[in-house]
């Protein structure tokens, strides 16, 4: 019951985005949001690849296991990254949408699903922070 609320909150929030008088407004405040998480995120993921090819390394006794292992992690963050265009790539288009028109609705949705698939990935859940007035349903999109 508690996944319908939040997804009936979510979809009042966007209608309300979509269709009342200061529209623009609301989803410009959620788009920041978002931006915001989003930027402090990107760091901390950086960072986070970074530091687990280190402890790879360090604790590998010849180059090819410490190869083996880099190899390991970037296939394990390759969804991150992935996940990571997908959630730029709508984010300039919702900017778009909101900047010179076009389907804000959709675009805000776009942008919630792909924020959302992000916090649900297990290597990006503790870096990227929720955003301030968007609603991820559980499993993350």
């Amino acid at each position: 019951m508690r996944s319908f609320w939040g997804m009936l909150v979510v979809a009042l929030l966007l209608a309300q985005a979509a269709c009342g008088p200061h529209a623009d407004e609301i989803q410009a405040a959620v788009a920041n949001s978002v931006a915001r998480a989003a930027n402090v995120g990107l760091p901390a993921l950086v960072e986070a690849e970074r530091q687990q090819g280190m402890a790879a390394i360090q604790a590998s006794p010849d180059r090819e296991t410490a190869r083996a292992k880099l190899t390991q992690i970037e296939h394990d963050w390759a969804p991150v990254w992935t996940a990571w265009k997908a959630l730029s790539a709508t984010q300039g288009a919702w900017a778009t949408a909101l900047e010179h028109g076009g389907d804000k609705a959709a675009a805000a949705l776009a942008v919630r699903d792909a924020f959302c698939r992000l916090r649900a990935l297990p290597l990006a859940a503790s870096y990227v922070p929720e955003a301030a007035g968007l609603l991820c349903p559980p499993g993350g999109s």
